[in-house]
């Protein structure tokens, strides 16, 4: 038979590992929290930026556009004026 200090003992440690065990869960589930947290800042900033450079680079290019048909239309002016 099981006496009343064994039964004892075997409770504590039974409850104290169930402890061990759900401050490891919480602790656990606080950092995955912050992880989860910090990688949705970083594609947030990375989406935001790639957006950035994205314009920049189609502003650059529209610019190259532009410049290229303003030098177009001044060459053709000056060859029509040259021409009569």
């Amino acid at each position: 038979m099981i006496d009343t200090m064994t039964l004892a003992v075997c409770q504590a440690q039974f409850i104290t590992a169930e402890q061990i065990a759900q401050a490891t869960y919480e602790q656990e589930s606080k950092e995955n929290g912050i992880e989860k947290t910090t990688k949705d800042q970083d594609v947030r900033y990375k989406t935001k930026e790639s957006n950035s450079e994205k314009g920049l680079t189609e502003s650059k290019e529209n610019g190259i556009e532009k410049t290229t048909k303003d030098q177009d239309v001044k060459y053709k002016k000056r060859s029509l004026t040259a021409g009569q």
